[in-house]
């Protein structure tokens, strides 16, 4: 009798129970300033940001100008049809802070239209509240209730910006910039100083600090490289292109300022082979007249594909800017893609140093710097470098790493 023991069938443990899906968190950006298509650097900078989350683990809405829109892994999706713009008119909104007695911002964008978009579509908490520029904390934050978290993106120290325009100006645009600069301070000052703010750069961070704000969260900008060059200038010529929206004040600003002081000097050192391109949304008739009459050629309103073809044909884009307010994504772009920089002020630190970016004002630099740049396989090698820098600084990098200051998420 075989008193061994059967072997005993393997236990089969019952698997798992499935377990619900983890909670997304709810996150609510609120841009009363942007607008799609998206051209403004200040509305890139939300768009992109914001939209690299992780939509399996965070519920974004987007509350913009034109309407709402939520986070899907396609991107941005707008919520029902486009709404009409929330935004005043410029010379509206200019009139409106000078009667109540408020800032030109708070005028333009945070209007009783936006508002009401905003109470119509809020859901709920947030986890995080995400306000864009510090006038949209204050008249937004009232109505976003038990919010879980909350910041402050700043784009730019605000005073700042108004007193490069007040110095630019003379009589009654010099008075005004100089007030919105007052009451863009006051408007600071207002915020609570526990408040998480978000600067772009080192030194607005330490503006912000000394100012009493005790977290301060310095943000890196994203890169999205793009694909390599289709093409390359013709030889013989030296191209060069100035990209921005033409309807922006500063931006028109700085053209003028380069086609009447800064383009005579390099024509004279570059002759006929120069070509200047000005590519940008809503030029307005005066400026395309006489960016004209000075043999540039200009460019409206064109669609992405072709101002990536404008780009590709030229050696360098130009930046010829006196205030760096703005000017960050600027810089963004055209590494991203790959094009070398002429620029007045000084670029972002991972860009400092770059040989394929020039900071100066002196065209005779700009003339050198732009026939070695004509050399074959120069622009290749530009491409290289700058592209070598940026990589890895993502968008999603970017959005992760404002999270993990705010201990929302891992690093």
């Amino acid at each position: 009798m075989n008193t061994e023991a059967a072997p005993r069938a393997p236990v089969r443990e019952a698997p798992p129970a499935p377990q619900p899906p983890a909670r997304r968190q709810r996150i609510a950006i609120f841009a009363p300033h942007l607008a799609t298509p998206i051209r403004n650097g200040g509305d890139l900078y939300i768009w992109r940001k914001w939209g690299s989350l992780d939509p399996h683990r965070h519920a974004a809405r987007l509350f913009a100008a034109d309407g709402v829109y939520e986070l899907a892994p396609a991107g941005w999706t707008r919520l029902g049809e486009q709404d009409s713009s929330s935004m005043r008119g410029k010379a509206a909104a200019a009139a409106h802070a000078v009667l109540a007695g408020g800032d030109y911002l708070s005028s333009r964008f945070d209007t009783p239209a936006y508002l009401a978009r905003v109470r119509a579509n809020l859901a709920g908490s947030p986890d995080l509240a995400v306000y864009s520029l510090p006038s949209t904390w204050l008249h937004v934050a009232p109505l976003v209730q038990g919010a879980g978290a909350s910041l402050v993106e700043t784009h730019n120290y605000e005073p700042k910006f108004y007193l490069d325009r007040a110095a630019e100006g003379r009589g009654p645009f010099r008075m005004a910039a100089g007030m919105a600069a007052v009451r863009a301070h006051a408007l600071l000052a207002r915020l609570p100083k526990d408040l998480p703010l978000v600067a772009l750069g080192a030194a607005d961070a330490e503006i912000f600090r000394a100012l009493g704000h005790r977290t301060v969260l310095l943000s890196g900008l994203g890169y999205e490289l793009e694909p390599p060059r289709a093409r390359f200038p013709d030889a013989g010529t030296v191209r060069i292109a100035f990209v921005a929206a033409l309807s922006i004040t500063m931006n028109v600003a700085a053209i003028r300022n380069f086609a009447d002081h800064g383009l005579p000097a390099l024509r004279a050192a570059l002759g006929p082979s120069l070509a200047v391109h000005v590519a940008g949304s809503r030029p307005g008739p005066a400026l395309v007249a006489r960016l004209r009459r000075g043999g540039i050629e200009v460019h409206a309103d064109p669609t992405d594909a072709q101002l990536a073809d404008l780009l590709d044909g030229c050696h360098a884009t130009i930046l010829p800017f006196e205030s760096s307010n703005g000017l960050k994504l600027k810089f963004a772009t055209a590494a991203a893609r790959g094009i070398p920089i002429l620029s007045y002020i000084q670029p972002p630190p991972e860009l400092a140093g770059a040989a394929a970016v020039l900071t100066s004002q002196d065209m005779a630099q700009w003339a050198a710097f732009l026939r070695r740049l004509a050399q074959p396989g120069a622009l290749a090698q530009a491409a290289r470098e700058l592209q070598g820098i940026v990589s890895g600084r993502t968008w999603r990098a970017c959005v992760q790493g404002t999270l993990a200051a705010l201990r929302l998420e891992a690093a």
